[in-house]
């Protein structure tokens, strides 16, 4: 028998299985509290433990060596210092959406291939696996990560940390094999530096980006380039030379719209027209807040200006406004 469904079944523990040659055990969605090593399936290859109520003491000590894959994702999980062994050919570790607050790598078999630690506290990973190709850590609190990543790493995915990811926290060595990398939400300044030319996806969108760097620091092998929801006011020349590289720019500061075939989406932006259309709408928004006598002082103070630019567009942009009206530089001298 290859595989063996007892998924959402109702079970508080795994069933005596020691007499079956079971390749795929899927027990997700259950009560399972504990684990129990004479109880598992001989030969047994991946374990499907994900949505149960396993705690730390509920870990197996010494795991079967025959696995390849364990999913502990949603389960009650504070530590892994329960287990003294894992097995020797583990290739797939999934701990999404447990409560780990930390994990030592150096315990994990070198033979790791794989490893989620998204929806996790976890604060620090010191090292990573030597074999490790695909490392995700999707809305963690990560603040600090290895210098180095493994020659084998083909996919990075660090997305919506809590806390303002800097040069310091990646890694300044990538590796020799990354192809997808995606920075997604994390507050990043700048475009990291010292990307690999075997890098064909990276996705920038949704930091705090404000230029885009030279064109002898991006990967020549990249394919797809997300840069949308951050501060870029200006697409460098050099984009025009690398029409094999298609790239989303939407949600900018851009002051020219993007006429390049290989750009996939650039709106909505505050640019050209949208971007006087803008300026229109709030200064008849000003107009209107003018109406009443008492309050004329107060809603023409600069902090009121700010407040109403600030919704339009980034803070950096704000005075240019006050070439298109001169209304904006009026000021209340009574009646």
């Amino acid at each position: 028998m290859d595989n063996l469904d007892l998924s959402d079944s109702g079970l508080k523990s795994l069933p005596d299985l020691s007499a079956l040659s079971v390749k795929r055990l899927d027990a997700k969605w259950n009560l399972i509290s504990m684990l129990w090593e004479d109880t598992l399936p001989n030969h047994i290859e991946e374990l499907n433990l994900e949505s149960n109520l396993i705690i730390n003491d509920g870990l197996l000590s010494e795991w079967p060596d025959t696995l390849r894959v364990i999913n502990l994702s949603r389960n009650n999980l504070f530590s892994l210092d329960m287990v003294i062994h894992w097995p020797s050919n583990l290739r797939v570790l999934n701990l999404y959406k447990t409560f780990l607050t930390s994990i030592d790598c150096s315990k994990l078999p070198e033979t790791l291939e794989e490893l989620d630690v998204s929806f996790t506290d976890i604060l620090t990973i010191s090292t990573f696996p030597p074999n490790l190709k695909k490392f995700v850590a999707e809305h963690t609190a990560i603040r600090s990560l290895p210098n180095r990543c493994p020659d084998n790493l083909e996919k990075f995915v660090l997305i919506g940390t809590c806390t303002k990811v800097t040069k310091k926290t990646l890694p300044s060595y990538w590796g020799k094999s990354l192809k997808y990398l995606d920075l997604n939400s994390n507050g990043l300044l700048q475009i990291p530096n010292s990307l690999p030319d075997t890098l064909e996806y990276a996705n920038f969108s949704s930091n705090s980006i404000r230029e885009i760097p030279a064109i002898e620091k991006f990967p020549p092998n990249l394919r797809m380039l997300h840069l949308g929801n951050n501060r870029i006011m200006k697409i460098p020349p050099w984009f025009l030379q690398r029409r094999q590289m298609k790239f989303t720019i939407q949600n900018n500061s851009l002051t020219e719209i993007p006429n390049y075939t290989h750009c996939l989406y650039f709106f909505p932006q505050f640019v050209g027209e949208d971007y006087f259309l803008a300026a229109k709408k709030i200064q008849n928004c000003w107009r209107r807040k003018k109406i009443r006598p008492p309050m004329r002082t107060w809603r023409r103070t600069q902090i009121m200006k700010n407040e109403l630019l600030a919704l339009a567009m980034s803070p950096e942009r704000a005075g240019r406004f006050e070439d298109i009206s001169p209304e904006w530089n009026y000021v209340y001298t009574g009646p």
